[in-house]
């Protein structure tokens, strides 16, 4: 049996090491709505760092930004947005600490 990844779209075979992944609550928040996800896009997801997927993501979303319809770019703004403020708070908080030390 295979699946089409909900993130990338590759087809992938279900004996291949996949699990599904809960959007658009994560399962620690409670959230059972699963969808379909290949090993490759699971593991990006989980392993890179909040902070750091704006200089990943950014030029990738802005080349395919006319395709987006109106929900997606402002969900997509409003989530750059937000990745921002905890970028700028985090830093802020690493220098608070630099002061205290």
């Amino acid at each position: 049996m295979t699946s089409e990844c909900f993130y990338c779209g590759v087809m992938y075979c279900h004996a291949a090491k996949v699990t599904g992944d809960h959007m658009p609550i994560p399962e620690r928040n409670g959230g059972t709505d699963i969808v379909p996800c290949c090993a490759g896009c699971h593991d990006m997801k989980d392993r890179i760092p909040l902070y750091e997927w704006h200089h990943l993501a950014w030029n990738e979303i802005k080349a395919s930004w006319p395709l987006y319809g109106r929900y997606t770019r402002l969900f997509l703004a409003k989530a750059l947005s937000l990745m921002t403020d905890h970028c700028e708070m985090q830093e802020a908080m690493r220098q608070k600490a630099k002061v205290k030390r």
